[in-house]
């Protein structure tokens, strides 16, 4: 006896509802906590931002770099470790939600090291560009 065609689209859809409603991983918000054995530092720090927010700083802060890169300074790492730090508490978010643009952000931030640990503006200033495009896309496809 053949299966009603709705039944396959009805359990996708219900599905997506569940796992709508399952974690901060498959909505649009990002949280951390990270925990120092220093006891002078603050103990926990709990971040929660917007996926889409986090993923647009990045991108601001990796526009920034192909300038930095070409002042010399080292300001250039202490981006490059922000984007880093900040990549690391979404990208599990990332990954659930679309791995396909996960994966092209990962690129992206490869691309970036290169250009900051070989000193080449120009290039990180296209990882950066490629990376504004990747996000702009994610915010497109999911708008919050």
């Amino acid at each position: 006896m053949p299966v009603p065609r709705f039944v396959p689209v009805a359990g996708v859809v219900g599905c997506l509802l569940l796992a709508a409603g399952c974690a901060t991983t498959t909505t649009a918000t990002v949280g951390a906590t990270t925990t120092t054995t220093d006891p002078s530092a603050t103990t926990t720090v709990y971040v929660d931002q917007p996926l889409g927010e986090v993923l647009t700083q990045m991108v601001r802060q990796a526009l920034g770099l192909g300038d930095e890169i070409f002042d010399g300074g080292e300001a250039d790492d202490d981006a490059l470790a922000q984007i880093h730090q900040a990549w690391d508490r979404t990208n599990e978010a990332m990954n659930d939600i679309d791995p396909a643009l996960f994966r092209e952000v990962e690129h992206q931030l490869e691309l970036l090291d290169v250009a900051v640990n070989r000193k080449r503006p120009a290039d990180a200033d296209k990882a950066a560009r490629n990376l504004e495009a990747v996000v702009d896309t994610y915010l497109a496809r999911y708008p919050a």
